[in-house]
Order: C-alpha cells, then structure tokens, then sequence
C-alpha cells in the first residue's frame, strides 16, 4: 500500500509540473500574441511592448518557437512520463492540444492580419480549455 502511495504522489508531481510548463508556455505564446493584435493601442498608450520594441516579425517567430518547444514537449512528454496515459487521452491531447497548435504555427507563418492574429488568440484560450481538461481525463487513470 505505502508503495503505491509513492507511485501515485510521484505521478500528481510529475503532472503538475508538465501542466505548470505547459500553462506558462501556452501563456507566453498568447500574450506575445495579443501584444501583436494591440500594437497600434499599445503604440498610442505609449506601452513598450516585445512587438513595439522588436517588431511584428520578430514577435510572430518567438511565438512560433514557443508553440514548436511546446508540441515537441508534449509529444515526449506522452511517450516517455511514466504517469499512466491511455489511448483515449492520448488521442484527446494531439487533437485538442497539439493539432490547434499546429494550426497556430501554420497561421503564425502565413499571416499579417489583424483578424488571424484574433483567430490564434481564440485558438489558444480552447487549447487551455483543453489542456485542463485532459488532467481529469489522466486523473482517471490512477
């Protein structure tokens, strides 16, 4: 019993931190994306922001970087945690998590309007959404 007691508050440790980095990285991408979005109100409120300081482009690829650094953690994260994952999640964090994310690479690189740069900002509130909910999919599995 005391065995599995340490099992268990091994893997709420683990996920806690992969949901900890998972939750800064998804954050940081969307507010490098909103500073893009309102670059012309942060312009005229005289705010000093990375898009201001550095430019559009350079944000956009820092954005881009981050989303990649994100899925690829994501994707070692399922295949190497010892924390129990079934397919059903699995399956629910690449289609939920990790495909929009994508998505958001593809636009980030295509994009220089305002209403996609809306759209990705959309897309990575549901992908938090998403991201939380698979904790009670994993909680399932204890």
């Amino acid at each position: 019993m005391y065995e599995k007691d340490l099992t268990n508050k091994h893997s709420v440790i683990v996920i806690f931190i992969a949901y900890m980095i998972f939750s800064f990285l998804v954050n940081m991408v969307r507010e490098i994306v909103k500073d893009i979005e309102d670059i012309e109100g942060d312009k005229m409120a005289g705010h000093l922001t990375f898009p201001i300081k550095y430019g559009v482009r350079k944000a956009k690829n820092i954005a881009i970087l981050l989303t990649g650094i994100t899925i690829s953690i994501l994707f070692l994260w399922i295949l190497i945690t010892d924390v129990k994952i079934d397919f059903r999640t699995a399956v629910f964090l690449l289609l939920l998590v990790a495909g929009p994310l994508i998505i958001i690479i593809q636009i980030l690189t295509k994009t220089t309007q305002k209403r996609d740069i809306t759209k990705v900002s959309s897309i990575l509130k549901w992908i938090m959404v998403a991201g939380l909910a698979s904790i009670v999919m994993i909680s399932t599995n204890f």
